[in-house]
């Protein structure tokens, strides 16, 4: 009896002391990919867990962050721990935004182990605080209006041109946006796609694909299809991607079947006009290898991007078919699209280039060579050339102001859920909560002691707390049927549609009205959707509920299950499905199918004919249509002005197009839209730009947004401002084109004339998964429009039931046009050395 009682009260000592904290070791590994992360959105965190229990042990593992309403959310994961060894695994929480780097490099998180109890946390076994600094790989986290560009490799290939800033500052005086470039390992890439949201654009450099695992490769693939963009970089030796062979690497699938041609001991003068604005070299007797692709052999969807200039007239001759050694005409860089993101194969070798130090600063240069693979406009000059502006009085210094484009406070606005009823209401009940606190204290005091009453004033508060206690009541069931009565989703979407494929994609931000108390499960009817709670940049919301609820996020991305309290909360959507209901009838081509016409004249000229049609029962508030001509425009280059270098031309679109507004009234439900009244006519091509200003893109988007902005802000641009609701058209339709927005003009003098208007710096804060900006590197039309007052696209389900929405959609529909395989070739031009200004100083970019 005594020997079962002793056994009875050690078996749980034994127990205990097998899970106790220091039997499981918690440790960061990374915050972000290989550090490198953004707030305001999904930041990947690998976790390293060491087990010293004696058995195998099933455990649940999660990472907890404070959001907007002040709870916590845990996004957990399965682990199974072995005896002595160390267990990594990927997490991905939803990181509020944040704008202060320093204090965001230190905040401490806490990461927290659970015995698994048929899959659902038990008891704690350990936690520990960590924070990005503590990280075996020390956090570097990116600011929200810099783009994260990743480097699969070792060496950057020329892209620190968009990173480097003149004097160790912040901004780069020629670009609305420095990007953050980071180089990477295969192995450091996330296990899912959501881990890649914050990255603009994937480089490969020298990484072997065969260290892509399988789970990475299925992450990359995701990513690239709902938007994202990969450049491989092809290295002049042999071909680790064995393109065309039966060789499989984890992304053959995707790539061409027809390997390309192999050129041999090129020198790279002949080379230069696709890499540099300068002809100096310091070994002029430099050589390389390239790989250049047959346009004959091109099988859809590769299409040809981008091909070494030549010496001619652009209409004379075709793309060099590959038959020779010529790479003059050559084409180095094709693309493809997935879904609705892009893989770009080059076959110049930007690593090797760039690690032998041909020129001053980088080879290739940033916006000669990279531009157009990335999608990206801007000018990146060599930083030593800003000193030389600066002493010459030609930089501008102070004088650029910024935009915020609308930040956080425009889709607030856009999704606040309530109108005129409901803030009128809310003004009743704080005008009665004034009166209340007037009646039951002072006025009621006052009026008992002139009567000498003063005895009875206790009960006369309890009988103003009664009232008043009815009044709330039935004021809060009147608040309740305000809110009750209107949709429960307010929403503000972007919505694109690419004219032909079955499957749209959208980003939506929404308020959804939540009426009880307790929890609320919101839903997508899509597995490869996402739902998210979101708070408005740059600090997120600095409201939040006295009283703090952990909740769980696990399991299938398109499902989260939130605290309700008998509000509403903000939340954002990433979403590709089909279209159902009244958005199935999107704008379509088919009736006279749209075709574009070339014109091989001197100046070339480009027009579109067709009809477009509509079934949408809705009527657009605004209607704009792009063309994207098929002409590549000429790359820039370096002009010599009182002994420095000057470039020209400054920040060109990749291709010239055509910009025009629509009266909404002239396109509704099932009218035609004729696109040869629309575009009348030759748009002709001079100097890189339409002849007719008046639908030239170029300066159309000067017009409409640059000069816009700045005649309606003025003085008060600040960058941290808000917009205001005269900009809010402008600023929905600028998400569709960032990257190819006006960049700032940082000279106060170019070639042949000066520039007195103020300079503009556009910043974006969120919404960088809107952008469409790869389309204006080739053909295409684009419609974007907007719809005020729509249900939302988006089949957003509370509680397992559909629910009524209303709001805002911003439809960007395309049309892709034919890439005509002639028009990739750019005339060369005359390049001319790198000149830093007076003869004292070192001149010439072939001095090392």
């Amino acid at each position: 009896m005594l020997l079962a009682v002793a056994m009875s009260g050690w078996m749980p000592i034994e127990s205990t002391a097998q899970t106790s904290e220091q039997d499981i070791e918690i440790s960061l590994v990374t915050m972000g990919i290989d550090g490198f992360f953004k707030p305001g959105g999904v930041v990947p965190v690998r976790i390293a867990l060491r087990s010293r229990l004696d058995e195998p042990t099933s455990v649940i593992a999660g990472f907890e962050v404070v959001n907007s309403d002040g709870d916590v959310e845990r996004y957990t994961s399965s682990v199974v721990l072995s005896p002595g060894q160390s267990s990594r695994f990927w997490l991905y929480p939803n990181i509020a935004p944040y704008a202060d780097l320093t204090n965001l490099r230190e905040k401490v998180y806490q990461v927290v182990v659970f015995e698994d109890d048929e899959g659902q946390p038990g008891r704690r076994l350990a936690s520990a605080p960590v924070s990005a600094a503590s990280a075996e790989i020390p956090g570097a986290p990116v600011l929200m209006t810099e783009d994260l560009i990743l480097v699969v490799g070792t060496s950057t290939m020329g892209l620190e041109g968009y990173q480097r800033t003149p004097g160790g500052g912040t901004e780069i005086p020629s670009l609305n946006t420095r990007c953050v470039i980071a180089t990477v390992n295969p192995e450091s890439l996330p296990d899912r796609a959501r881990g890649l949201e914050a990255v603009e654009a994937i480089t490969w450099s020298d990484a072997s694909p065969t260290a892509l695992g399988l789970e990475q490769a299925e992450a990359l693939m995701g990513w690239i299809r709902s938007g994202g963009r990969l450049v491989i970089v092809l290295p002049e030796g042999s071909d680790p991607w064995s393109i065309g062979s039966r060789t499989r690497t984890a992304l053959s699938a995707l790539l061409p079947q027809v390997a390309p041609r192999r050129v041999e001991n090129v020198p790279i003068k002949e080379m230069i006009q696709a890499i540099s604005k300068s002809d100096g070299l310091r070994n002029p007797e430099a050589k390389s290898s390239l790989r250049l692709f047959d346009p004959q052999r091109l099988t859809e969807p590769w299409e040809p991007l981008a091909a070494v200039p030549k010496p001619r007239s652009r209409f004379e001759t075709q793309l060099n078919q590959g038959s020779d050694d010529s790479i003059q005409g050559g084409l180095y860089a094709i693309q493809r699209r997935v879904e609705f993101g892009w893989i770009v194969l080059v076959g110049i070798d930007a690593d090797a280039l760039h690690r032998r130090q041909l020129q001053r600063g980088s080879l290739p240069q940033a916006d000669v060579f990279w531009n157009r693979l990335l999608a990206r406009r801007g000018s990146t000059p060599l930083p030593e050339l800003y000193p030389v502006y600066a002493n010459q009085e030609l930089l501008r210094s102070g004088s650029t102001k910024t935009f915020g484009l609308g930040m956080g406070k425009l889709i607030l606005e856009s999704i606040k859920i309530g109108g005129t009823g409901v803030a009128t209401w809310l003004l009743v009940v704080l005008v009665m909560f004034v009166v209340y606190g007037v009646l039951a204290g002072p006025a009621s005091f006052w009026w008992l002691k002139r009567r000498g009453l003063i005895r009875y004033s206790w009960l006369v508060f309890l009988g103003f707390t009664l009232v008043f206690t009815g009044v709330s009541l039935a004021a809060a069931r009147i608040g309740r049927s305000l809110i009750s009565n209107q949709a429960p989703v307010r929403h503000l979407t972007f919505l694109d549609v690419i004219d032909g494929e079955p499957q749209a994609r959208a980003t939506s931000w929404f308020s959804a009205y939540l009426p009880e108390y307790g929890e609320a499960e919101l839903s997508i009817n899509d597995p490869k959707s996402r739902l998210a709670t979101w708070s408005p940049p740059p600090q997120g919301s600095l409201e939040s509920f006295p009283n703090s609820v952990v909740f769980e996020v696990n399991g299938p991305v398109n499902r989260l299950r939130v605290p309700s309290r008998g509000t509403s909360a903000h939340f954002k959507a990433l979403w590709r499905g089909t279209l159902e209901g009244p958005w199935q009838d999107m704008p379509t081509s088919g009736e006279v199918p749209i075709r574009q016409l070339v014109y091989p004249t001197q100046p070339p000229g480009f027009a579109v004919e067709g009809i477009i049609r509509h079934g949408l029962p809705w009527d657009f508030t605004r209607l704009r249509m792009i063309q994207i001509g098929p002409i590549d425009n000429e790359l820039p280059k370096y002009l010599n002005i009182d002994q420095t270098s000057r470039e020209l031309p400054i920040s060109p679109l990749p291709n010239p197009g055509v910009f025009l507004g629509i009266p909404p009234n002239q396109w509704r439900q099932g009218q035609a839209l004729e696109l040869q009244k629309l575009f009348p006519g030759r748009s002709q091509i001079a100097n890189g730009e339409l002849s007719d200003t008046a639908l030239s893109l170029s300066k159309q988007m000067q017009d409409l947004y640059q000069r816009r902005v700045l005649s309606t802000l003025g003085d008060d641009l600040l960058g941290m401002n808000d917009a205001p609701d005269q900009l809010r058209e402008e600023i929905l339709e600028m998400y569709a084109f960032f990257r190819m927005l006006p960049q700032p003009v940082y000279l106060l003098e170019q070639p042949g004339w000066k520039n007195t208007a103020p300079a503009l710096r556009m910043q974006r804060w969120l919404g960088a998964e809107t952008d469409c900006s790869d389309w204006f590197i080739r053909p295409c039309i684009m419609l974007i429009g907007i719809l005020e007052g729509v249900p939302c696209p988006v089949p957003i389900e509370i509680d397992g039931k559909s629910v009524e929405s209303e709001g805002t959609v911003v439809l960007r529909w395309i049309h892709p046009l034919p890439v005509d395989e002639d028009f990739v070739i750019t005339p060369t031009r005359t390049l001319a050395p790198l000149m830093l200004g007076p003869p004292s100083e070192e001149t010439d970019d072939a001095k090392p």
